[in-house]
């Protein structure tokens, strides 16, 4: 059955409908022209087809992602369960399935103990990966578009540095540890961004650095206040600012020591950053969702409702006190 344009309620484009070999197709032409349309539809089917013939499987999906982006985290054993499905036959159940045989729901652990994964976990290492990969070759014009939904998962409450916590923390802690939690803590940077931060990125006149690695591709510009200024004065002489540290687990290793001498709560590089940043702000200066994405350290509000809906579910606790009311 060939494909046939279809015009769909709510849309200006027309829509490439039809079975290929089995194969249900449901994909946008992109064109409002019936004409247009219709070649698009042919050039549709004849890409599905070629595909099919191929015989195209996720391990070369897997290897065009990786060549076009570098990043291959996890796809090692996404590949092991998934790497000779032909694309072609790549749909949720699919996915699902994949995803229980990689994660089954107990493995023994340490000393026999038997641990479960959490949908949170899966969701990253599996379905995450797996969707990425998907949505590229999709691009390509390998796959038609396939939407893979996500484990649900819920949010724990965020954990952030108090002044208390920091208070204890800096009786133990050495100078380079304090200085390298202040600059997260004060500017709310990534670990990463951190520890790839140099010297002549700071300027200390203006009270900023230029963070040039992160996360979403572009540099941003990172307001210093007076109090992390001090901190990281000291620290601008060699290559990098934080040299004294070479990756995030040698932080994350100092912080763990230090927190057990101090006997309070380790936290990691994330939380002293990222959550001490967010949550405090929030709490103490009353900045919502917008006002925390206007820092830059966020490019969506999405992820930093997550902090100001904690900080409202808190200060409703403060109904507490009516009990007098009611008697």
């Amino acid at each position: 059955m060939a494909l046939k344009p279809v015009k769909r309620k709510g849309s200006p484009y027309y829509h490439a409908h039809g079975t290929i070999n089995g194969e249900r197709i449901r994909e946008s032409t992109k064109a409002d022209n019936l004409k247009e349309a219709q070649d698009v539809c042919y050039l549709i089917e004849k890409r599905i087809r070629e595909n099919q013939e191929e015989g195209l499987t996720f391990s070369h999906a897997i290897v065009e992602y990786v060549e076009h982006t570098g990043n291959n985290q996890y796809l090692k054993k996404i590949n092991e369960v998934l790497g000779k499905t032909p694309l072609a036959d790549m749909d949720q159940e699919t996915i699902d399935k994949a995803a229980r045989k990689a994660y089954p729901s107990y493995k023994k652990g340490p000393k026999g103990k038997m641990r479960s994964y959490k949908n949170s976990t899966i969701k990253r290492q599996f379905y995450t990966p797996v969707a990425a990969v998907l949505h590229h070759v999709h691009d390509l014009g390998w796959i038609p578009y396939i939407r893979v939904k996500m484990p649900k998962t819920e949010r724990p409450a965020p954990q952030w540095a108090t002044k208390d916590w920091f208070a204890r923390f800096n009786e133990h802690a050495s100078a380079e540890l304090r200085a390298i939690t202040t600059f997260l803590a004060g500017t709310g940077c990534r670990i990463s961004e951190t520890l790839n931060l140099r010297p002549q990125d700071v300027d200390l006149m203006n009270r900023s650095a230029m963070v040039r690695v992160t996360k979403n591709g572009a540099p941003r510009e990172v307001y210093l206040p007076d109090f992390v200024i001090r901190a990281i004065a000291p620290y601008l002489t060699g290559e990098r600012v934080f040299d004294m540290y070479r990756t995030r687990h040698n932080v994350n290793d100092d912080l763990r020591r230090t927190c057990k001498a101090a006997g309070i709560d380790y936290l990691s590089t994330h939380k002293v950053g990222s959550h001490t940043f967010a949550t405090s702000l929030a709490k103490y200066q009353g900045m919502d969702a917008k006002a925390l994405t206007e820092t830059g350290r966020w490019k969506d509000p999405k992820s930093t409702y997550h902090y100001t809906h904690f900080i409202k579910r808190e200060q409703a606790e403060k109904a507490d006190a009516l009990e007098e009311l009611v008697g």
